[in-house]
């Protein structure tokens, strides 16, 4: 394994204050890795990844989560990544975990994290998770146990995807249109772990998005 490149991407958006605790988390092993892409953040994001001399690639103006993961997975295609592992950067994903998705590595495999314990997830995050779990298995005839986390692995075969998405429907069109073609899914486990951060997903309406998107795809 240690034999194949890969990178760590992590979109950020107005992340200024989660950078240094995150870094600080991610084993030192990993910190070469990290890409972090600026998605038109107007805090101090990217003084923050200058001063702390960090990777990065900054959108100019705020283009949306997917068309951020969507730039990180064009570098580590112009760089011969044989992968890369997205995740976020408010600490809801706990950077121990990276050894276990590095480790679950198959060509032609998504690597997804699974919170399987959720009691502290809000209701109507539990909702919306279990809906769009359960209609992305049923269109895949894949088991898919927690379609909304963004931890994963992506393969380099899936670079090239035509993924049209710009903001957190990207995500659910990668997995849609990777085990529709037939790429395989592990489930990583990981702890559920919400904190002060806001989150920028709107449930009720990202969640007729997301069922706007699953409608469309039995005409790609």
């Amino acid at each position: 394994m240690n034999s194949l490149d890969y990178f760590i991407i992590i979109p950020i958006y107005n992340g200024a204050s989660h950078i240094e605790e995150l870094y600080k988390h991610i084993p030192s092993i990993f910190h070469h890795r990290v890409l972090f892409i600026d998605d038109g953040s107007v805090d101090e994001t990217a003084n923050v990844l200058r001063s702390m001399n960090l990777k990065m690639i900054r959108h100019s103006e705020n283009k949306g989560k997917g068309s951020a993961l969507k730039t990180g997975m064009e570098y580590a295609k112009r760089n011969d990544a044989s992968f890369c592992v997205t995740m976020d950067v408010d600490l809801q994903h706990p950077p121990e975990s990276l050894h276990d998705f590095v480790k679950s590595y198959e060509a032609n495999t998504i690597s997804i994290g699974y919170r399987y314990d959720r009691v502290s997830m809000p209701i109507h995050r539990k909702l919306s998770n279990f809906l769009t779990s359960l209609l992305v298995s049923i269109r895949t005839n894949e088991t898919i146990k927690d379609s909304q986390c963004g931890y994963r692995l992506i393969p380099k075969s899936m670079f090239g995807l035509a993924l049209k998405e710009s903001g957190f429907q990207f995500e659910s069109e990668l997995l849609l249109k990777g085990c529709l073609l037939g790429y395989g899914v592990n489930h990583i486990h990981i702890p559920t772990i919400y904190n002060q951060a806001d989150s920028a997903i709107h449930p009720m309406r990202d969640t007729f998005k997301f069922i706007a998107l699953w409608f469309r795809s039995f005409f790609w």
